[in-house]
């Protein structure tokens, strides 16, 4: 696994928003503790890159030809107060324990609770940039989409969040259909 990120310098181009890990042979990006708050650079800053450029960009110099290979994004440590929110309504929706229960999104004509909380849980800034991603490279990563996401809880964020919601990593599985 390749580890990417960039020291916090206001003197620089660059700054850490986020740590990733990229594993072309597996078609694997791991992104841990993203947080846009790291960042510097405002939104109308015209050098920021989205963090979809920044992480196709990344995984495209590790992966090379193997780019259209991409199975699976990982967020790990998710911080965002909207996401951790929206994944914990998910869990209550499916009587799922927001402790030690893993939760698993898609598409499902059977299960209307479960095809929502798929499509919730790509709209906040967990899920977004690897919709984006997928579609702004869709030529060179092989025009795929999120298939299912993977939520798992993890102990270890109290101390930084510590609002009751829970603490999460989510597994987004990338396909063609």
């Amino acid at each position: 696994m390749h580890w990417f990120s960039a020291e916090e310098n206001l003197n620089t181009q660059s700054s850490i928003v986020n740590w990733g890990g990229y594993n072309a042979d597996k078609g694997i990006i791991v992104v841990d503790d993203v947080d846009s708050r790291n960042d510097f650079r405002g939104p109308t800053d015209p050098k920021k890159l989205s963090s979809s450029s920044i992480t196709y960009q990344s995984f495209r110099a590790i992966a090379g030809t193997k780019v259209g290979g991409l199975k699976i994004v990982v967020q790990k440590n998710v911080q965002n107060p909207g996401s951790r929110k929206m994944i914990a309504d998910a869990y209550k929706s499916q009587n799922l324990n927001i402790d030690s229960d893993t939760g698993d999104w898609a598409m499902d004509v059977n299960n209307s609770a479960k095809e929502k909380a798929f499509s919730t849980l790509l709209g906040p800034d967990n899920g977004r940039p690897t919709i984006y991603m997928l579609t702004d490279f869709h030529d060179p990563l092989g025009n795929k989409k999120v298939t299912r996401i993977l939520t798992y809880p993890y102990k270890g964020c109290e101390e930084e969040v510590n609002d009751g919601v829970g603490c999460w990593h989510i597994v987004l599985m990338i396909g063609t259909s």
